[in-house]
């Protein structure tokens, strides 16, 4: 025997198998997958193939098998008669237990969950195995010959939060899938937006309509809440999901998880049981009468099923915890929060108060996260932040964590690191991410990679907090539970210093990786880089923008918009790239029907802001049709090589050229009651003609407090390009959160509505460019089909006093 296997069970030896699997004859289907994973990676690392017995037939040829090492997968496989190591351990735990009389090595959980996590553990323990992100090249496997455990290395490990999930967006592949689970992600819950489904309309809304709002949209699944104060209702509550228990004896838990909107019948001020207050982020405070609707269902739940969880979403109106309500271990309440805000110390301090109130009224706490990687459009680098919050959680005694995740992994290892902390939070961050870097591109290049991560972390952790985007965010009142990912300022805090050392250090990356799956590793990371580079680059920040005054301000002015259009269509064709690679898609896809169901979840833009359209539409009004920036413009104009780029340039040349104007009358020639443009007032608000400001001649129409409403026309149309253009102002000092945005809905011969075109350039705010005109342009096609369009411009979340004023509304068609 040698010296080294004196001090270690052998696995492999030489490239030779010196162990075999064994599972029990009666094993269920996940501790055989179980069994077969490790053989599969054994093999994977070493090339030697261990054998899987099942009890019974490893003692029918024990002979021929002595002086082999038996891994054994499962409980059954530990001794009899000595003290069980399973006793009291949660399920997703497990042991790694050595029997040195026998030879045999035992992984086992008290579940075939733990049983399956342990295998992960002896996988990445002792062969080295790490899943970085999904896919076989991002699983890194080392090549060995030899494979050994220690002598008595006992192992035996419970995670700290006994439901780890991220969402469905996640693990929408099997690969996606697959590096959640190798990575011990157990979701064990029922908690989402569900009472839809518990009071379904089709059944109870004739029967019991006293269960929902009067007037309320019910075919809206999130347009409502139940009343939960109507008579009855709690009762219908537990038998319905007694029911569902009864018929599905496998389910662990049910949601009690609100719908996702607000609509509660209670915070109609004429309710009898009206609360009258607020909750701490500015919404109706419903939480004393949800969750006290929660404690009764789940007493007579339990009552009949003791075994089972109810899962709740502290959201919006539920924010704050019940003030008289004590709700059982059982109920599991998800907290809803953004916690990169607890880089600012005075939401930490909120942050964690609330935490200890909740924990108060409900021991069952756990923490629910807005975690996204898609749809920002910066690698979300917040390693320490995100692992102070986890480390928090488990000393104050939060039970469970949930995440929104949707990453396109240009985080590079925070997903990942993420699986790692929930487990453990107490293990080092700094070592974690060092394994990560050196395991996806090679020792020469994690520092680089390193370097890269670091500039994002100083970014999110620190520079953010500093931001308007930011502030606007935390001091909102009301204010949602999670950043607004659909406003894109934040981009304006990134210099390009920020972008030209990232991109220096990750070439460098990419050179210095080493082997063939560090170099694809490297370049994938390049490649997700290139999309952050390409938003920067192209971000249309409105900025004021001086009016040319010679050719050559005119034509340099040109080519830097030309130069940020491209960059701009670099982003869509590289979203359009992504979409079959299983690390860099975006499941929150920024673009309108890219073909994802939650797809326009981000912002898409030309790259030409409102004042460069403005700037170059006043110089070739100056120059003339001859003169060499209208060359320039037309050449790209007749050019169809970058299409957006083609659009957007005719737009400007039929602005600068006078061409007939299809809306027929520009804003300021509205009269009273004129039927060219209609109104839209849903809160009653009056928009009209006003001599107060005005764009061009001596009139605009002007708006004041719309909560939703703008103004509209119907025009005849037929497929092509068109472009439209109008014009806005808000007088200076204006502040408020009103926006304004166009909308163009299609409809055939037959009046039937084909399309609803949302433009890329989505809304924008008002007050951003409050003293000076602004500008809402778009430029695209019209689908088959149309014979009329709607043309709408929409105002939005205007403050009382916030007003706006319309002028020079302008609708081309591009292609004629």
């Amino acid at each position: 025997m040698s010296l080294k296997s004196k001090h270690a069970l052998q696995i492999v030896a030489g490239g030779q198998p010196a162990a075999i699997i064994m599972i029990s004859s009666n094993a269920d289907e996940q501790t055989r997958n179980s069994a077969i994973k490790l053989a599969a990676y054994v093999k994977k690392s070493t090339a030697a193939e261990l054998t899987i017995w099942t009890e019974d037939a490893a003692a029918a040829h024990c002979q021929s098998l002595a002086g082999k090492v038996q891994i054994y997968i499962g409980a059954e496989g530990l001794p009899a008669g000595e003290p069980d190591p399973l006793e009291g351990m949660d399920g997703d735990g497990f042991v790694i237990h050595q029997d040195g009389e026998r030879r045999r090595l035992t992984i086992a959980g008290p579940t075939s969950w733990g049983t399956e996590f342990g295998v992960n553990e002896f996988l990445e323990r002792y062969a080295g195995v790490r899943w970085l992100a999904p896919g076989e090249d991002w699983e890194d496997v080392p090549e060995q010959k030899e494979l050994s455990v220690p002598l008595n290395d006992q192992v035996r490990q419970e995670p700290a939060f006994f439901s780890r999930e991220f969402d469905v967006h996640t693990s929408n592949s099997p690969e996606r899938e697959a590096w959640t689970r190798n990575n011990r992600m157990h979701g064990r819950v029922e908690f989402k937006h569900h009472l839809f489904n518990l009071f379904p309309p089709g059944k109870y809304k004739f029967t019991h309509p006293q269960y929902y709002p009067s007037g309320a949209d019910l075919n809206d699944i999130h347009g409502w809440q139940p009343c939960f104060s109507a008579p009855g209702i709690v009762e219908e509550a537990v038998a319905n999901i007694i029911a569902y228990f009864d018929a599905h004896p496998e389910a662990t838990s049910y949601s009690l998880g609100m719908n996702d909107g607000r609509n509660f019948c209670e915070a109609d001020p004429r309710h009898p049981n009206y609360p009258n207050q607020d909750n701490s982020i500015g919404y109706p405070h419903m939480s004393d009468i949800y969750y006290d609707w929660v404690r009764q269902v789940s007493e007579g739940v339990f009552a009949k099923h003791p075994d089972k969880f109810l899962g709740t979403l502290s959201y919006l109106n539920l924010y704050d915890p019940p003030a008289n309500v004590k709700l059982d271990p059982r109920v599991i309440v998800f907290v809803t929060d953004e916690r990169l805000s607890w880089g600012d110390s005075e939401l930490r301090d909120a942050g964690h108060a609330l935490t200890s109130r909740w924990l108060q009224a409900a021991p069952g706490t756990a923490f629910y996260e807005y975690s996204f990687g898609t749809p920002y459009l910066l690698p979300r680098a917040h390693f320490n932040l995100m692992a102070e919050s986890y480390k928090y959680a488990k000393a104050a005694g939060v039970a469970a964590h949930y995440a929104e995740l949707t990453p396109n992994f240009g985080e590079g290892p925070r997903p990942w690191l993420s699986t790692r902390l929930q487990w453990n939070p107490d293990q080092d961050v700094e070592l974690l991410l060092k394994d990560w870097y050196e395991r996806a591109v090679g020792v020469d290049a994690a520092a680089d990679l390193a370097a890269y991560y670091e500039l994002w972390r100083d970014f999110w952790e620190n520079r953010i907090f500093r931001t308007r985007w930011y502030s606007e965010w935390a001091y909102s009142n009301p204010r949602i539970n999670y950043m607004n990912f659909l406003d894109d300022s934040y981009l304006e805090a990134v210099t390009s210093a920020d972008i030209a050392q990232s991109r220096i250090l990750l070439e460098a990356v990419v050179n210095k990786a080493a082997t063939a799956k560090q170099k694809k590793r490297a370049a994938d990371l390049l490649r997700a880089f290139e999309y952050y580079e390409a938003s920067v680059l192209s971000y249309p920040e409105e900025k004021i923008v001086p009016h040319p005054v010679n050719e050559t301000e005119a034509g340099t002015l040109v080519q830097s918009v030309v130069l940020k259009m491209k960059y701009a269509e670099k982003r869509r064709a590289l979203v359009e790239q992504f979409a079959g690679d299983i690390v860099l898609r975006h499941n929150f896809s920024p673009y309108y029907g890219y073909g994802q169901t939650l797809g326009g979840y981000g912002r898409i833009w030309t790259g030409m802001t409102s004042g460069e359209l403005d700037a170059i539409v006043s110089w070739l009004e100056q120059e003339g049709s001859g003169g060499a920036v209208h060359s320039l413009l037309q050449q790209l104009a007749d050019d169809g090589a970058v299409f957006a780029i083609q659009n957007s340039v005719r737009l400007a040349l039929s602005l600068s050229q006078a061409k007939e104007n299809m809306s027929h009358e520009s804003a300021e020639a509205i009269p009273e009651g004129a039927d060219l443009w209609d109104f839209w007032l849903a809160d009653g608000i009056a928009m009209h003609r006003s001599d107060e400001a005005a764009r061009r001649g001596s009139y605009s129409v002007v708006a004041k407090g719309v909560k939703q409403g703008g103004m509209y026309q119907s025009l005849a149309a037929q497929p092509g390009v068109y472009g439209m253009y109008a014009a806005y102002y808000t007088p200076p000092g204006q502040s408020g959160k009103g926006t304004i945005r166009l909308q163009f809905e299609l409809y055939d011969s037959q009046g039937n509505e084909i399309e609803v075109i949302k433009p890329y350039l989505g809304e924008k705010h008002a007050a951003q460019t409050a003293g000076r005109w602004s500008n809402i342009h778009w430029a695209g096609e019209l689908s088959e089909g149309v014979e009329s369009v709607t043309v709408k411009i929409i105002l939005e979340k205007f403050e009382d006093e916030q007003e706006i004023h319309l002028d020079d509304a302008a609708f081309y068609q591009l292609d004629r």
